[in-house]
């Protein structure tokens, strides 16, 4: 293989693939990208037998081939070089760096036959949507994920197909986060996939190097995501997502509307004194006020009052204030809208109108006494 190309573009195609590799002493080869030239394009390919990536980067061809090389050690090296022409050739199971002149650098490379094979996904369905709508919500619901091995299908992102809507959630069986995009269904089939955090951490990263859209192929055991120059490609969990929507209540006694930034800083307040082992603080919502408290046995206690929009029954509620705070900061309003039942059912937390409220949710259990 030889080819010119360059610099920026090799290094940031290198740097989504080598997010997946790493020390894997059971199958070291997995610790390697495999560069495969083409005609003007070559790919960078690098798996972890669970996620498969591929990058496509437009080069000047002047011999194909393949080879594998270190993906840490080629992507540390190529980020350190200036943003110039780079020309790349292979001889004697080396790998030829060459750049500006200054810099020239052989890495041992290996045979590209013993990389493994990318299984082709068998597609069953398919779905559009843009990458900005997928951007705005994932990053939302990842850190509401579940890391407890003893109950698998609550280890990913819910993909949850429903005719034109794609609902994407996460859990961890204490909170959960719901958001809704809008798709393309190509053969209008309602289908639930369970894609694993990892999975779902490397396509957020994609999210936001991209743009345009996203085409969602899915099979039985398998799904791939397609961007304009990336694929990946992820085992599913398979199983039974819970059926959360019977979490989500529909009936409230109280809610009410609180300026988000000035709630999270009484929060953060009233949370120095919970206790370290529950994080609790209690919510006491009077007819023109909010009564945040928290008292630990060893450093003290603390009463904040605050001014909020209030509707309905006088209520009172006991959360685990680093949930709360996750959520409100999750939420992409001025002003934040909680509705709530009772203290010993959910409370959900939206954003007060507009688009925002429409397509996300956060949905957190109460801390019972």
């Amino acid at each position: 293989m030889k080819i010119e190309c360059l610099q920026e573009n090799l290094n940031k195609g290198l740097g989504i693939v080598t997010h997946i590799t790493g020390k894997n002493n059971t199958l070291p080869i997995l610790n390697n990208v495999l560069v495969d030239v083409l005609d003007d394009e070559l790919k960078l390919i690098s798996t972890n037998l669970e996620i498969g990536i591929e990058v496509k980067i437009r080069c000047k061809t002047m011999k194909k081939g393949k080879t594998i090389i270190p993906a840490q050690l080629f992507y540390n090296y190529i980020s350190t070089l200036p943003q110039k022409n780079l020309n790349i050739f292979v001889e004697e199971n080396k790998i030829n760096i060459n750049c500006d002149n200054k810099f020239n650098t052989k890495i041992n490379c290996l045979n590209s036959d013993d990389f493994p094979v990318i299984p082709e996904i068998e597609i069953k369905n398919k779905y559009s949507l843009n990458v900005k709508d997928l951007k705005n919500l994932i990053s939302r619901v990842i850190n509401c994920i579940s890391s407890n091995s003893a109950r698998p299908e609550i280890n990913g992102v819910l993909l949850k197909v429903e005719g034109n809507k794609m609902f994407v959630v996460g859990t961890d069986g204490y909170r959960l986060a719901e958001g809704s995009i809008n798709i393309e269904n190509e053969k209008n089939i309602d289908e639930q996939i369970i894609i694993p955090l990892q999975t779902a951490q490397e396509i957020n990263k994609i999210l936001q190097i991209t743009d345009g859209n996203v085409d969602i192929f899915s099979s039985n055991t398998q799904v791939l995501f397609v961007f304009s120059d990336i694929k990946v490609v992820s085992r599913i969990i398979l199983g039974n997502y819970p059926d959360y929507k019977q979490i989500i209540p529909v009936n409230f006694k109280t809610d009410f509307i609180v300026d988000k930034g000035e709630f999270i800083g009484v929060i953060k307040n009233v949370g120095l004194f919970t206790d370290s082992n529950i994080n609790d603080i209690k919510i006491n919502i009077k007819k023109d006020k909010i009564i945040l408290e928290s008292k630990n046995n060893e450093t003290g206690e603390n009463v904040v009052e605050v001014m909020a929009n209030i509707n309905g029954e006088e209520n009172n509620i006991n959360f685990n204030y680093q949930y709360l705070i996750d959520g409100l900061n999750n939420i992409n309003s001025k002003n934040i809208k909680i509705q709530l039942f009772d203290e010993n059912n959910p409370a959900i937390i939206q954003g007060e109108e507009g688009v925002e409220k429409e397509i996300y949710k956060y949905i957190l259990m109460p801390i019972r006494g």
